[in-house]
């Protein structure tokens, strides 16, 4: 093997390596395919590598980095032409050796082996890649992590594993916090709680949020079904009427558009006009399904979020709020209507209330909602559960296609 080194980059020649082969063969899930090459993290540092034929290019590393770095994690010192004389002798292990021949064992950072080992229970390649880049990207919310992969994605639930997702998640957790100093995504840590004697306007709104779960759930499957029925638009162009829509929606409300953090934080900190709050709510509900059935980029867990955060609004700005004028209820904040409302919504459509009570907790950092929290997510969940609608991700499962 020859190493270059060049403004560019450092340039290998003849390493034996295969860059999609190693990346895409199950051993790592942070590095994904990007303009002819592959885009990743290791070690927190970013690497664009790409490939052309038998030269690979390390593109922006210099020596320094390569050899402090980069060499030792693609095992480069190794000569695996040498070990396979040792066990090709056998025809299954030559035939095996041909197949996966470029593939290098990389030295990975131990606690993202674990957590990617972790994951890895009951899932496949694509679906790791997106459940690790978004709890080490997303949401900061390793409690609410632990708990969705019991509850949700249903892995078994053994002493040896809950000990080590526990582990993970807590290494995760020191890690985003400590090492990459990312904080809170939502700044509600301040919110107050409700008085004890308007809990009955908790469960209440548990109530609503568990029908209003089923009808999103139900909406988006029929959504989902009458556009696979559809003829006018051909398949390979399916993506483009929600992309045009986005569009137009960005240029008048920007807000609607992704996931919707920064639309949960104005509606969590600031009184919305009624008109506003109605536009808001129809448009970031009806862009969240046809996104969603599209099969467009848009996210799902995040956009129902933000609808119980919107609904959660709509419920502090009129029946508490009416309730109040009248004498029925003490005066409460909105805000915390708000979390009870993104708890709710989330344990009715996705079913996994445990899980989305700890994500609002974590994202806002809003303990003192705890018991309201937990009030409204059960409620909406077994309410959801006696009008015997599925829940969204096992509905969606045998639909969307991949």
């Amino acid at each position: 093997m020859v190493v270059s080194f060049t403004p560019a980059g450092t340039v290998l020649t003849g390493a034996a390596l295969d860059i999609r082969k190693t990346f895409d063969c199950g051993q790592c899930f942070r590095f994904a395919p990007d303009g002819g090459g592959y885009t990743g993290v290791a070690f927190g540092r970013v690497l664009h590598v790409t490939q052309d034929g038998g030269s690979i290019m390390l593109h922006g590393v210099d020596r320094a980095a390569y050899e402090a770095v980069w060499a030792d994690y693609f095992d480069l010192a190794r000569d695996y032409e040498a070990l396979s004389d040792a066990f090709c002798g056998d025809e299954a292990l030559r035939t095996a050796y041909a197949f996966s021949r470029g593939i290098r064992i990389l030295a990975q950072d131990p606690w993202e082996t674990l957590c990617s080992f972790i994951l890895s229970q009951n899932n496949n390649i694509p679906r790791i890649r997106k459940i690790i880049a978004s709890l080490c990207e997303r949401f900061g919310a390793p409690i609410a992590g632990v708990l969705f992969a019991f509850e949700e994605m249903k892995c078994r639930r053994t002493p040896p594993l809950i000990a080590a997702s526990c582990a993970a998640a807590l290494g995760a957790h020191v890690m985003v916090r400590a090492v990459f100093g990312m904080g809170r995504i939502l700044p509600f840590a301040d919110f107050p709680a409700p008085a004890l004697s308007s809990y009955w306007i908790v469960a209440l709104e548990g109530v609503v949020f568990g029908f209003l779960g089923v009808g999103y759930n139900r909406t988006l499957l029929w959504l989902h079904d009458t556009e696979a029925r559809q003829t006018l638009v051909p398949d390979r162009w399916r993506a483009l009427p929600p992309l045009v829509c986005a569009g137009i929606i960005a240029l008048f409300v920007p807000q609607v558009i992704g996931g919707g953090e920064s639309l949960i934080i104005s509606v969590g900190e600031h009184g919305v006009a009624l008109g506003t709050l109605a536009v808001l709510l129809v448009l970031k509900y009806l862009f969240a399904q046809y996104s969603t059935v599209a099969a467009i980029p848009g996210g799902l867990l995040m956009p129902i979020l933000c609808l119980g955060a919107l609904w959660g609004r709509a419920w502090a700005e009129l029946p508490v709020a009416a309730l109040a004028a009248h004498g029925l209820s003490a005066p409460d904040a909105a805000q915390s209507y708000v979390l009870f409302g993104m708890a709710g919504y989330f344990a009715a459509t996705v079913r996994a209330p445990l899980t989305g009570i700890m994500l609002v907790m974590e994202m806002s950092g809003a303990y003192a909602c705890l018991p309201g929290s937990l009030l409204a997510g059960l409620v909406a969940c077994r309410v959801a559960n006696a009008l015997r609608c599925p829940p969204v991700y096992d509905s969606l499962k045998a639909r969307i296609r991949f």
